[in-house]
């Protein structure tokens, strides 16, 4: 009994909880991503769950659409009903057996049932992070910025990097934020200074908790001293105030770029779309085994399609270099590979000693640069104690 409700348990999370934890995951992802945790767990759940349900209508339309448009049919049929059978067959062992009479008619009907359920979920997985993705890249749109639809509580990231009540030209990129900390020690106060690599808020107040400095420095006797490390944290507690220097560079912000721009971008969302299509179409001439096999044939060609677009854009806007081209393409080759391993024209190992080769080709044109001055300083220090 205890068995049958864990199992129960984790099919029901599965369903109705886990696509709306990938679709908040796929929303606040980098500047915002300190956001996720926010609220209470009960909050946080109950809204995971209407998210998940969402999700499922909007997977529901899709595959419809598909059936009745494009004539692709994604799945047979499917209902709760057959949930339930593969739970209770799995739960109760039931599997067919090969001593059972109709054992060949049963191992095709459960296939067949749990091929449209695993692709059926698969599909709102997939759904759920690529429209997660695109609802960020809307709240970090300047349409969204300018009405002000929605906006984030996170305003320590606004103030971090200045997009605060800051106007900036609009023919600069923004690069870093530099930050003067004046620190209270309890005996003196400091100034501490350096590139705001990152910081740390409250898990409760979302109030500004630690700050971490990049490459820091000290001012003794009015000049700036550089501190030996790589990262160096400053807790809220004892900081004054801070002064903030925002570093930008300027950019092309041509009209022509920017016509560019639009059409990759309605590009890339063709892709995605087509990247979804592609995976659970029926082809004449190819046969997938298994699901994970579409599902890696639909992201492998999603990556290459993206990485010829990104080359595409850049040499329309004439900002591809030759070193930049050669990475490209060899990472095309590296994923294009897996083509091969597909379709059955090469073996598993030959595929793998082919990629490990462009891979190590790969890292060698790219080596990984140290930091050199912090390693020197913290040779030093280390001197210095012993």
């Amino acid at each position: 009994m205890d068995i049958n409700i864990a199992f129960d348990t984790i099919i029901y999370i599965l369903i109705f909880v886990f696509p709306g934890l990938l679709f908040r995951k796929s929303v606040f992802i980098k500047e915002h991503s300190k956001q996720f945790h926010q609220g209470n767990l009960l909050e946080r759940s109950l809204f995971m769950i209407f998210l998940s349900l969402i999700m499922i209508f909007i997977t529901v339309l899709f595959v419809f659409a598909l059936k009745k448009v494009f004539e692709i049919k994604l799945i047979d049929s499917f209902s709760i009903n057959n949930l339930y059978l593969i739970v209770d067959t799995i739960v109760n062992d039931n599997i067919p057996k090969t001593t059972d009479k109709d054992f060949t008619q049963k191992i095709e009907i459960f296939r067949k049932v749990f091929f449209d359920l695993a692709t059926i979920m698969s599909l709102v997985y997939i759904i759920s992070i690529v429209l997660g993705y695109l609802v960020y890249l809307s709240l970090n749109s300047n349409w969204f910025n300018k009405l002000g639809i929605v906006r984030v509580n996170n305003y320590w990231e606004s103030i971090i990097k200045g997009s605060y009540k800051f106007a900036k030209d609009n023919g600069t990129k923004y690069i870093r934020t530099d930050a003067d900390i004046l620190f209270n020690d309890g005996e003196k106060k400091i100034i501490y200074s350096g590139e705001i690599q990152d910081y740390f808020l409250s898990s409760k107040e979302y109030q500004l908790e630690t700050i971490i400095l990049k490459n820091p420095k000290i001012k003794e006797n009015g000049f700036y001293k550089e501190i030996p490390g790589h990262n160096f944290c400053i807790d809220k507690q004892n900081i004054l105030n801070i002064n903030l220097s925002y570093i930008y560079i300027k950019i092309d912000n041509s009209s022509k770029h920017k016509i560019i721009d639009s059409i990759f971008s309605v590009l890339y969302i063709i892709l995605i779309a087509g990247s979804l299509i592609i995976t659970y179409k029926e082809y004449d001439n190819i046969h997938f085994n298994y699901l994970f096999e579409r599902i890696f044939f639909g992201i492998t060609t999603f990556i290459v399609s993206s990485i010829i677009l990104n080359i595409l854009q850049q040499l329309f806007k004439r900002q591809l270099s030759l070193k930049v081209f050669i990475n490209n393409l060899l990472v095309i080759f590296l994923f294009g590979l897996s083509f091969f391993w597909l379709f059955e024209y090469f073996s598993t190992l030959k595929v793998l000693f082919f990629q490990i080769i462009i891979a190590l080709i790969i890292i060698k044109i790219n080596p990984i640069k140290n930091d050199k001055n912090n390693l020197d300083l913290n040779e030093e220090s280390t001197k210095n104690d012993d």
